[in-house]
């Protein structure tokens, strides 16, 4: 505790922890480094839930996940779309609000190698449909309640909240390398149509 004794003294100069608190503070409590060489997203996620299988991983509303289920709906996710022959470096667009679903299905796309393309649920429909056709996206994924308002979608729909309570096989995908792509997002377009 410190009594100002000058009034012309200035807040700013008050020192609230001495200097070996300080010292704590910066070279123990704020040890933030940590060495991640070539490690994909998808890769430390794995890590972690390998590590604390029943932990919550997400939590959106009133719904939770663990570690262990959210791996194996991803891994379902990613499975379906080697079967649907989406290749590694492909864009995968998804279509859903910010839930469960949508985070098992990024990272589906990411362990099969592909990249996301966020497609906002409240976009104008006019908005997704040309972001999904400039994409060229082969797949999809999206939730039954989003996919009645696409029409002219030209490629496959995965609908995440149908596929959630399935029991679906996955198979051993292969390793995806760290100089893959991860995402692309269309600009606003406020001058015009996104790019």
């Amino acid at each position: 505790e410190q009594i100002v004794s000058n009034p012309q003294q200035r807040l700013k100069d008050i020192q609230l922890m001495t200097q070996s608190e300080r010292q704590q503070l910066i070279s123990q409590w704020n040890r933030t480094d940590v060495q991640v060489e070539n490690a994909c997203v998808h890769d430390l996620f794995i890590q972690q839930a390998q590590r604390t299988p029943d932990a919550i991983a997400v939590k959106c509303g009133q719904v939770s996940i663990d570690y262990k289920t959210l791996n194996q709906r991803s891994d379902q996710i990613a499975t379906i779309l080697a079967k649907n022959g989406v290749g590694k470096n492909a864009f995968v667009a998804i279509y859903a609000e910010r839930s469960v679903e949508m985070v098992a299905g990024i990272l589906g796309i990411l362990k099969s190698g592909n990249a996301y393309i966020p497609v906002d649920s409240t976009f104008p429909v006019e908005r997704v449909e040309y972001m999904l056709e400039d994409s060229g996206a082969p797949i999809l994924l999206t939730t039954s309640r989003l996919q009645q308002n696409i029409t002219g979608f030209a490629g496959k729909s995965v609908i995440l909240d149908e596929i959630s309570g399935q029991d679906i096989e996955t198979e051993v995908l292969p390793k995806v390398s760290s100089d893959v792509r991860v995402y692309t997002i269309y600009t606003s377009g406020s001058t015009g149509k996104p790019k």
